[in-house]
């Protein structure tokens, strides 16, 4: 008669330790390939907590864009010093169809450009475009930190300055174009917010480019994880 003898304890550990680091070296190699491949990708070398890349697709579950699927056209990301320290933001420009949408992804106070989770996420809507000629009246709000949205003569929205400075922000951007191009331009920026009847805040921010142009967006927050990129 064959006698079968089991595995005795210590084999049992042993076996049990050769599989576990052998699963552990392979998801070693496994984080090392992604980071490489991540390391080609331009717009993954920057603060990019969602890991937005131009050509994906993007869903949103929020109020009038659910349902929706957006094509990231564009990402900007901006570096700015702000009492002595890096901060920044990144802007997804997305896209579907003839309508437009950026999605703002902010960092912590304690700025890192390789952090995973973002401080904040803003969808910003385009509300309108001034050129500099045309913006008395706008330069006269931001200089006051007051903005005022109108209907005719009647105030139909109040925004006031984020902070206690009405100057602007100043932030070196990192344009990360659809045709695959890269570029480097000059933004100067304003926030502004107010308290909505539901308690919660929305924001209007100014932003300048080089060119003098002024852009007008009114901004919510939405959860990150309510945010899909595939």
């Amino acid at each position: 008669m064959t006698r079968t003898v089991g595995r005795t304890g210590f084999q049992i550990i042993r076996d049990w330790m050769k599989d576990f680091f052998s699963g552990e070296q392979a998801l070693k190699q496994q984080t090392e390939v992604r980071r490489e491949r991540e390391a080609q990708v331009p717009e993954l070398t920057v603060f990019n907590p969602l890991k937005t890349k131009r050509g994906d697709y993007v869903e949103i579950e929020a109020e009038e864009v659910r349902g929706r699927h957006f094509v990231v056209y564009e990402v900007d990301a901006f570096t700015c010093n702000l009492g002595g320290k890096k901060y920044f933001f990144t802007d997804c420009i997305l896209r579907e169809g003839d309508d437009w949408l950026t999605i703002r992804m902010l960092s912590k106070n304690d700025p890192d450009p390789h952090d995973t989770s973002p401080d904040k996420v803003l969808l910003l809507k385009l509300q309108n475009e001034i050129g500099y000629q045309d913006a008395e009246g706008l330069r006269t709000g931001l200089s006051q930190g007051i903005i005022e949205s109108r209907e005719g003569d009647q105030i139909i929205a109040k925004y006031h300055r984020i902070g206690k400075s009405n100057k602007p922000y100043n932030a070196q951007v990192r344009v990360f174009n659809n045709d695959g191009s890269e570029q480097m331009e000059g933004s100067k920026y304003w926030d502004f917010f107010r308290k909505l009847d539901n308690g919660l805040e929305e924001y209007l921010i100014v932003d300048q480019d080089d060119d003098g142009i002024y852009k007008i967006y009114v901004a919510v927050e939405v959860p990150a994880e309510n945010i899909s990129v595939y």
